[in-house]
């Protein structure tokens, strides 16, 4: 009887204990380790990283087509198109504008012959010693500053430089590494100071003669003045060993040196 009393009082606390005790709320998510809510931190994206594409390069400007390109004159610079013989090429001032001819001013090329080649006209046989290989000098310089300036000088006529009897622009040319052109030809031996007429680089150009002469290169690598002056043409012959007193080739390059040009070319 004792017994049956005890397990009435067990079955009695049980019921007393459940009846205390809370159930969770429907749809709440209960944490094992804590009662407060979780929140999750948000994760900022690492920055890009910064790739350095070097200094801004600004860009040419495109030439104004509304406008007439600069003319032939001192001071303007001009892109080569075309190489006709050792002393005169095309030149432009704008991409787009019309090509002038341009003969160098101060020095001679020898003479050569040509044919038509598309809208001008180019070397393709010797007139005079060494006329086809000046040409080709010439062509090398145009060739390794393709499509870049020269700096023209000349002395203006009005507004432009002026011209030959054969209406070509007369005026020098420096390179973009800011060599002259004419100087340039005479040091490999390829023509004379013209001392036919003014030139304001005489001194320069009588001096690179005179060194390429006494060098021996170009065409006085056979045999000198002597050799040359036989395979020179009446019209050059006549001005470079004029007979009129100091009008000479020699005399007038002395005269610009300050000194005598035979000597310096080692005659």
């Amino acid at each position: 009887m004792r017994l049956v009393r005890m397990g009435w009082m067990c079955l009695l606390c049980m019921s007393v204990l459940l009846a205390c005790s809370d159930p969770p709320a429907k749809n709440e998510k209960v944490s094992e380790k804590s009662s407060e809510p979780v929140v999750e931190k948000s994760v900022e994206p690492a920055p890009e990283p910064v790739v350095d594409a070097g200094p801004e390069v600004a860009p040419e400007p495109e030439p104004d087509e509304s406008k007439d390109p600069p003319p032939i004159a001192d001071g303007v610079k001009v892109r080569i198109v075309h190489v006709t013989d050792g002393d005169t090429v095309y030149a432009l001032t704008r991409i787009g504008g019309w090509a002038s001819r341009i003969r160098l001013l101060g020095f001679n090329a020898p003479e050569c012959t040509k044919k038509k080649s598309g809208s001008f006209s180019v070397c393709n046989g010797d007139i005079e010693y060494f006329g086809v290989e000046a040409y080709k000098a010439l062509q090398a310089i145009y060739t390794k500053y393709r499509g870049k300036q020269f700096l023209l000088t000349c002395v203006n006529k009005g507004d432009e430089c002026e011209k030959d009897v054969f209406d070509r622009y007369l005026a020098y040319l420096q390179t973009p590494d800011g060599e002259d052109v004419g100087e340039l030809l005479m040091k490999q031996g390829m023509g004379w100071a013209f001392t036919k007429f003014e030139s304001t680089k005489r001194a320069d150009y009588c001096k690179a003669e005179a060194n390429a002469i006494r060098s021996k290169v170009g065409m006085w690598k056979q045999g000198g003045r002597t050799f040359v002056k036989g395979k020179m043409s009446s019209d050059t012959r006549n001005w470079y060993y004029s007979s009129k007193a100091g009008k000479s080739h020699d005399a007038l390059c002395s005269q610009a040196l300050g000194s005598s040009f035979q000597d310096l070319a080692g005659e």
